[in-house]
């Protein structure tokens, strides 16, 4: 589940003493909740002892709120159950620090999002954060004021253009939801021997137009092949068959869109795995411009004096095709800067960092690039 941690603080000019009853006592939480106060008419209940609170609304959602620990006039520690309009939990915590003539109260929020909501983080994060200060705002005016004067207005209702997604179509219920999404769009790496789960790199996805032709990118960074080859060769066809269920999908999605796969595959235009994702029930689906080079000892990083082709570029057939794209070429780019020029390895990439030693070169792969162009009329 991804992370998500908030913290604020705000300075108030009253002593520890006068703020912790205020924070200790959820009866006061409606006069100064950054959420309460958007729909004012949700439903709340306070327990009687003032520790417990739960809400019910259209906009703020459904939860509840329970303090757990208290240290007088120094902190307050809340367990935050969020049941609409998804799960989650969280633990948020107000620390009171004494100043020279106040009092610093800093508002933290430690949580997690589900998994479905994983791009999310960073957005939720700010709009958490600008609901505690918010929240601080209100606190500081409650206690040096006695009021709060905060309110808002709501401007309307607005309506955005449609945007198209890309999806895979699965069964499970509500509760299964986050690990459904996780299994279908997580690459999973096991050894089915020991169990032992490793972590890899999952394929990013970015979808747009170029020219007014809908263009797929697939940026990928495949399992090493770290214990050997013939050992990890089963991790990196995992991320073969992720790469062909994504390539599917899109071919669904988009029957005319273009694709352009590229990355480290750590395999060879040869190897298994990509000769896997070029062809489906015998049909050729994607074309790989690099294995021609490979066959001619072209490599883009070398290994016990041996050139491998691991990074590449790979294109859907109908770019070859369509008369008004073309692709001029596609190379490895390696320029006499990038190779080390004396030694025991003079001709390899010029690597940043070896054994430990610091370079200052770029790296241990080569680049490889493909020149688009455009067919005037």
């Amino acid at each position: 589940m991804p992370k998500m941690n908030v913290i604020k603080s705000i300075y108030v000019d009253a002593a520890p003493e006068k703020i912790y009853p205020i924070i200790n006592d959820l009866s006061n939480w409606e006069q100064w909740s950054p959420w309460v106060i958007a729909e004012p008419n949700a439903q709340l209940n306070v327990a009687a002892d003032g520790k417990y609170h739960e809400w019910d609304g259209e906009i703020i959602g459904a939860g509840n709120l329970k303090i757990k620990e208290e240290v007088e006039n120094q902190s307050v520690t809340m367990a935050l159950n969020f049941l609409k309009p998804w799960k989650s939990k969280a633990i948020t915590r107000f620390a009171l620090k004494k100043k020279a003539k106040g009092t610093e109260v800093v508002w933290t929020m430690d949580s997690s999002l589900p998994f479905f909501l994983f791009w999310m983080k960073k957005q939720m994060e700010i709009f958490v954060g600008m609901d505690y200060e918010r929240g601080l705002t209100m606190l500081k005016d409650l206690v040096e004021t006695g009021s709060s004067n905060s309110s808002l207005n709501f401007k309307g209702i607005k309506t955005f253009n449609a945007t198209k997604y890309v999806g895979l179509k699965s069964q499970c219920s509500s509760s299964n939801l986050g690990q459904s999404m996780e299994k279908d769009f997580t690459l999973e790496l096991v050894d089915l021997k020991t169990g032992y789960e490793r972590t890899t790199r999952d394929i990013l996805v970015v979808s747009g137009y170029l020219n007014q032709h809908h263009l797929t990118v697939l940026v990928n960074h495949w399992p090493s092949r770290r214990g050997g080859k013939i050992r990890s060769a089963p991790q990196r066809f995992k991320a073969a068959q992720l790469h062909r269920k994504i390539t599917d999908l899109i071919a669904r999605k988009h029957p005319k869109g273009k694709i352009i796969s590229m990355g480290d595959y750590n395999d060879d235009p040869k190897d298994k795995s990509l000769q896997w994702i070029m062809e489906k029930k015998g049909e050729k689906i994607l074309h790989n411009p690099m294995l021609a080079m490979a066959k001619k000892g072209v490599g883009s990083l070398a290994y016990n004096d041996r050139w491998h082709l691991f990074d590449q570029m790979l294109f859907s057939l109908n770019w070859y095709n369509d008369p008004s794209l073309l692709l001029l070429k596609t190379a490895v780019y390696s320029p006499p800067k990038l190779r080390t020029l004396r030694g025991r390895y003079q001709g390899y990439p010029f690597r940043t960092v070896i054994r430990g030693n610091t370079l200052e070169g770029y790296s241990d792969h080569f680049p490889v690039y493909t020149i688009l162009g455009e067919k005037k009329d």
